[in-house]
């Protein structure tokens, strides 16, 4: 039975221990302190209110999921997506406990499975070196890593963007004859996907009703495996369309309104107004963050402050120009070489699978350009999450059929480590906050900050409601998250303006105050988290 055993084990292709070293890898990087390193802000905060009471009998199922910001119209309504991510929660919180980390379970499962899924998404089009290279670059990827560590609805849209994708190339490459594991699959992936986000509702939507057309058109079999994915996207999606006909499609409607409503004074001015040069600017900025993590997380519009001539200090600075260089020539020789393989591409399959991409792309980016007002998240883009991997992939094999093998394989070396190299300092960076518990300073809130501190309002408070201030920034971010830890211990956190703090002292009321400065003349004791956070017992 060993000698079978041993036997079988040696056989395994070598590429499969490779990935699977990959999975590990992954897996460590987003495990590791999962429950201390947990970011818990405003909007976890929210969702884990809502489930909480669904998990303990005080609310029913919901029929709609989170609101999306941004959707707001001048009615003031806001667009809600479809509840799937609620229900991911709930059934995670029954599972493991109603507590943020198993909240985020889901996430944390999603981003685990997204690296293999990636690596039989590369094996489409590349070779089997360059797909372990590209999916070993996601797993330690920065970006990647962060938006695993929280529960965030949008944080699952890798993983299913890549599901969807797969499922449509199928229907593509073998038409009547899909499989129907792919059938069933898509229908998931589009049931699902388009709880997620608002953008991803409206580019799988588009896309799938497209192809959709196409497909029948070309053949006129296919009406039976659409009418399956069909079915599945109706039965996924039965909490919102009960919530539509209850209430005579309300959510619909303020969807349509944002889009349908004149724009107010404010949106007028807005100093980054939608424009093509912006969503071009903004992708670009997305690319190479979310393959070297370096640059801010949010949309700086650079060549935009560059062409109007709005620069600041950091533009002087040689190692930013070069960077925002290097990023530019990065997404431009990509989308060319892009283009330069959709038309050049010799295996008709491989040819297909390149297509497809580049049409989601090229309808994200149409679909992209009204977002873009103001200052905008990169996470925004993480549909698109792929790309600036895929443009490295492309280079690669660019260079692999331009110059011989030694100067190809010293290349694609050169820029894997810079990528690797890239992306350490930053979880390097990120790390050191953790270690010294100072995150809550980079306008973040995790437990091993926010549970020191509940704690130590629990312990020292014999009140029902507990007063509490500090420096507004701050407060502003830790007041939600800590006010859910504090509601679950049956107590009341009552939020302070500095103003007030002086009468309160004065009428003997006891009021917590946050602070980073320690007051060594003072005599009121205090609760240090990390390395500069103080929370004082301010009484009379």
């Amino acid at each position: 039975m060993s000698y079978n055993l041993s036997e079988k084990i040696r056989k395994i292709p070598p590429h499969l221990w490779i990935l699977t070293a990959i999975i590990l890898m992954g897996i460590f990087l987003r495990v590791y302190n999962f429950h201390a390193w947990l970011e818990f802000k405003g909007d976890q905060a929210r969702d884990a209110m809502l489930v909480s009471q669904v998990v303990q009998g005080n609310s029913p199922w919901p029929l709609l999921g989170p609101f999306m910001t941004n959707s707001a119209t001048s009615g003031g309504e806001s667009f809600h997506v479809g509840p799937i991510y609620y229900y991911f929660q709930i059934m995670a919180a029954k599972i493991f406990g109603d507590y943020p980390d198993k909240l985020a379970y889901p996430d944390l499962l999603f981003s685990i499975l997204t690296i293999p899924l990636l690596y039989y998404f590369w094996r489409k089009y590349f070779e089997q070196n360059l797909a372990l290279g590209l999916t070993g670059l996601y797993a330690i990827s920065f970006f990647a890593l962060k938006y695993s560590r929280f529960a965030w609805n949008s944080n699952l849209i890798p993983f299913f963007v890549l599901l969807f994708l797969l499922a449509l190339y199928e229907f593509q490459l073998k038409k009547e004859k899909v499989v129907w594991q792919w059938v069933i699959l898509l229908g998931v992936a589009l049931g699902i996907g388009v709880q997620l986000h608002v953008i991803l509702l409206i580019i799988f939507s588009l896309f799938t009703f497209a192809f959709l057309l196409f497909s029948i058109v070309k053949n006129k079999k296919m009406w039976k495996k659409w009418l399956v994915v069909l079915a599945i996207f109706l039965l996924l999606n039965a909490g919102q369309i009960a919530s539509e006909i209850q209430t005579n499609f309300a959510n619909s409607k303020t969807f349509l309104n944002y889009f349908l409503h004149k724009p107010t004074v404010g949106e007028i001015q807005e100093k980054h107004p939608a424009s093509l040069f912006n969503d071009f600017d903004c992708h670009l900025e997305a690319n190479f963050f979310m393959l070297s993590s370096m640059g801010e997380d949010s949309c700086q519009y650079y060549l935009n402050n560059l062409s109007t001539g709005e620069t600041t200090k950091i533009f002087n600075t040689f190692f930013f120009r070069l960077s925002l260089f290097v990023s530019v020539v990065f997404s431009v020789l990509g989308y060319v070489v892009l283009g330069f393989y959709c038309r050049k591409e010799a295996s008709p399959a491989q040819k297909q699978w390149l297509q497809l991409i580049a049409i989601y792309l090229g309808l994200a980016f149409l679909i992209m350009f009204p977002v873009l007002k103001g200052k905008i998240e990169l996470r925004y883009f993480s549909f698109a999450f792929f790309v600036p991997f895929l443009f490295l992939g492309l280079f690669v094999k660019y260079l692999k059929a331009r110059v011989n093998k030694e100067v190809a394989l010293f290349g694609a070396t050169l820029l894997f480590c810079l990528v690797v190299a890239s992306n350490l300092v930053s979880i390097t960076s990120i790390t050191k906050e953790f270690l010294h518990k100072t995150r809550i300073y980079s306008n973040s809130v995790v437990l091993d900050e926010l549970e020191p501190i509940a704690q130590y309002l629990l312990a020292n408070s014999a009140e029902e409601k507990i007063y509490f201030s500090g420096n507004p920034r701050i407060i502003n971010y830790l007041y939600q998250p800590l006010k859910y830890l504090i509601n679950k211990q049956g107590k009341q956190l009552v939020p302070v303006a500095e103003i007030q703090i002086d009468s309160f002292i004065q009428n003997k009321n006891t009021l917590f105050f946050l602070t980073n400065k320690i007051d060594s003349e003072s005599n009121f004791s205090y609760e240090k988290v990390g390395q500069k956070t103080y929370v004082y017992k301010l009484m009379n």
